[in-house]
């Protein structure tokens, strides 16, 4: 008998069809005789719409009332998929992060799991019963607080579960039938790659794909958890496999594509180095509660600063409301895209010399390439059939 634990990500539990026909597909695993743990996101949009909803409260949310505020997504998700389990005939049973043992250090809207002791989820598995966890959430054990584990924290929770129960997998279900060299919504010639490496991965979710958060793909790596990416709603599919074992790439592994880019200018120019300057953007965004945001790069253009951040459109936006309190930054642009290139090794990039590229600059073992959104499409297919075909 195996347990298997499945995360489910938001796309694939968008509606409460989508959770009747996942609850289905469970049904006849759980008929194999296998331990199930199912991990949730919230439901489609959820989370941004939460976030949008406090951000016409308050410009500067406390971090504790937001993490108290967007954990309710999973927990809804969670409950759902319960009830349509267990009028299916299998007996089920949903936990919040705090109620499964997840424990995290006191750090609101990013956490970091410190500890698991889901002694509770193996008990109801070990009733033959099916557990349904809400991701994305924890409780730090010194504050009795709620904390959630910031983008992708579902990611996160899933793993660390996987590992605590030992689980010969953990299997991730997406809305596309594993990881792809390129977004095949963007490129028409993306094809999937059937293994990676942790490494391999873990350069591409750094580069802004969203397959699997980077933090998730660390703690698989360390713990040696392997990880399947499969496409939801179909069971034949294949998928990826992530394990310590994969091949090298003769080109670049993947394109990845990030949708929304913002630039600002720092308005006053302190008398500090680039570190410096990268320092106090980052103690910012934490100070205003924006740590998911992704600080790209620091340049200099005319003797100002310039940096770019990677997000969702809602956090960015909010960040924007944000400075009309405390003007330290000015928006510049925001019809920007990341494309990134990720490479095997640092001495495989090269800097690409299209006239469309806005920006481009490499980081470990990423190029990171920003376009201009109206260059997108096209720019994309050019660089991958150069690059990585």
């Amino acid at each position: 008998m195996a347990i298997r634990v499945l995360k489910y990500g938001g796309k694939s539990l968008a509606n409460t069809k989508h959770i009747l026909a996942i609850a289905q597909q469970i049904s006849e695993w759980k008929k194999q005789g296998d331990q199930i743990l199912v991990v949730v996101s919230a439901m489609g949009t959820a989370t941004n719409d939460l976030i949008q909803l406090a951000s016409e409260i308050s410009k500067h949310p406390q971090r504790r009332e937001l993490d108290m505020l967007v954990s309710t997504g999973e927990r809804v998700s969670m409950s759902l998929m319960s009830m349509a389990l267990n009028d299916l005939g299998c007996e089920a049973i949903s936990f919040t992060g705090s109620q499964a043992g997840i424990l995290t250090d006191d750090k609101h809207a990013g956490a970091n799991i410190i500890d698991v002791k889901a002694f509770r989820v193996k008990e109801e598995l070990d009733k033959g019963k099916i557990v349904v966890l809400a991701g994305f959430q924890g409780v730090c054990p010194e504050t009795k607080e709620i904390t959630t584990l910031g983008r992708g924290g579902t990611d996160t929770s899933a793993v660390a579960l996987a590992n605590f129960l030992k689980a010969d997998s953990c299997e991730m279900y997406k809305d596309v039938d594993g990881v792809f060299n390129a977004d095949p919504k963007l490129v028409n010639r993306a094809k999937k790659i059937q293994e990676l490496s942790y490494d391999q991965l873990l350069w591409m979710c750094q580069a802004g794909a969203k397959i699997i958060h980077p933090k998730a793909v660390e703690l698989a790596k360390n713990h040696k958890v392997k990880l399947m990416v499969k496409k939801a709603h179909d069971d034949a599919v294949t998928g990826t496999v992530i394990s310590d074992q994969a091949a090298p790439f003769s080109k670049a592994i993947s394109l990845n594509h990030s949708p929304s880019i913002y630039e600002f200018r720092l308005l006053k120019e302190p008398s500090i180095d680039k570190g410096d300057i990268k320092n106090t953007i980052l103690s910012l965004l934490e100070k205003w509660n924006f740590s998911d945001l992704v600080l790209i790069d620091v340049f200099q253009k005319n003797e100002q600063s310039f940096f770019f951040l990677r997000g969702t459109d809602s956090n960015l936006d909010f960040f924007v409301k944000a400075l009309e309190d405390e003007p330290v930054f000015e928006l510049i642009h925001s019809d920007l895209s990341e494309i990134s290139l990720s490479y095997n090794s640092k001495d495989q990039i090269a800097v690409l010399t299209f006239p469309e590229i806005y920006y481009q600059c490499p980081i470990h073992n990423n190029l990171h390439i920003i376009v201009k959104n109206n260059h997108l499409e096209q720019l994309a297919n050019k660089i991958f059939n150069e690059q990585v075909s």
